[in-house]
């Protein structure tokens, strides 16, 4: 197993596109052989789902086309790791589409299904919405994808709107084996049916609920579970197994029941590691700072996400920027249209 990052960036104007590049960089020769992720599911076509007997066409794709595949990678050396990605598209001229991603503890073949595996987030009560990524459609956009044997890191350029989604292992904080599987799905929106400018979309760094107001107070009781508290563009899987919901809330005051810190804290511009008032920037000029996961019920910290971090210094940056810190690439994004001191992050690039 290598922690190797591989990485692609390209213009497209397709959903499909960007389905494709992303499976292409997984499965690819940018890997060596043993560290590449398997296709153990595809499917091509039409997706569709048969309810109480009754059959419905969801995505409308092409026949030649993979519509739904479910990745098996090498993980983290400990563990392997299955996560699942389709097309749901209204129709294939469709002006929008999205992927939407699944999550599983393993796979069998026998099954033959996308969403019934072992594990799987659309297995459990009230998960009414997978974690999505919309995309415009017949419109050209730009992408980065980059990625480890454990974890992939999409990001795309909409007009001047910068979407981010992180899918694969966080790194526990926690002691050997107590987190045995630590899987986040972070998408930029909680539906298949949010397009990518309605305004209900957001970055792995500030993840969004259905509900604004689903959850409860900082430091109060714990708030009921309900279909708007769950419906959110992340989810990780707990110890127990079931998945958890993970979404920050209006800056400092409602939070989900899981946030990403420190972008839930109102960090308020942090300007560090200057030389001088007059040096302007150096390597030196920036702090990386990781994104961790924390839980509110009860308070703890799970652990932090890989290859993405918080940056300091942002007044001296912008999106798209190449920062070389430590002998490192990284890209400069901010989160969708902010562009305030606490809305820009760096991703790691080979």
């Amino acid at each position: 197993m290598s922690d190797t990052i591989v990485s692609s960036s390209a213009s497209a104007t397709k959903v499909t596109e960007l389905f494709n590049a992303i499976d292409a960089l997984l499965t690819g020769d940018k890997f060596a052989l043993a560290n590449r992720w398997t296709r153990v599911y595809t499917k091509n076509g039409n997706i569709t789902e048969t309810v109480d007997g009754v059959t419905t066409t969801i995505s409308v794709v092409d026949s030649a086309q993979m519509s739904e595949v479910i990745y098996m990678g090498v993980g983290d050396g400990a563990d392997k790791i299955y996560i699942g990605m389709r097309i749901i598209m209204s129709a294939i001229d469709a002006t929008w589409g999205t992927l939407e991603f699944n999550g599983y503890a393993g796979f069998d073949a026998d099954l033959n299904s996308w969403t019934d595996q072992p594990g799987a987030i659309s297995k459990f009560p009230l998960n009414t919405g997978l974690p999505s990524y919309p995309i415009a459609n017949n419109t050209t956009f730009t992408y980065w994808i980059t990625a480890t044997t454990k974890r992939f890191i999409v990001v795309t350029k909409l007009a001047t709107q910068y979407m981010t989604g992180y899918f694969g292992f966080f790194t526990p904080v926690a002691v050997e084996k107590q987190f045995p599987y630590p899987l986040v799905l972070a998408g930029t929106t909680y539906d298949n049916t949010v397009s990518w400018d309605s305004g209900n979309v957001s970055s792995v760094t500030d993840p969004i609920s259905a509900g604004y107001n689903a959850g409860g107070s900082f430091s109060t009781t714990i708030p009921s579970v309900t279909s708007a508290s769950l419906k959110t563009s992340m989810r990780y899987r707990k110890v127990d197994g079931t998945w958890g919901a993970g979404y920050n809330n209006n800056g400092a005051s409602k939070f989900g029941e899981l946030n990403v810190w420190p972008t839930n804290t109102e960090s308020t511009e942090l300007y560090t590691c200057y030389n001088s008032i007059d040096s302007g920037v150096t390597k030196d000029s920036h702090l990386l700072i990781d994104f961790f996961l924390s839980s509110n019920y009860p308070q703890n910290l799970l652990g932090k996400l890989d290859g993405i971090f918080w940056i300091g210094g942002a007044k001296d940056i912008a999106s798209e920027n190449v920062v070389t810190i430590n002998d490192t690439d990284y890209i400069i994004f901010a989160n969708i249209l902010a562009r305030g001191g606490n809305d820009y992050y760096a991703v790691e690039w080979a």
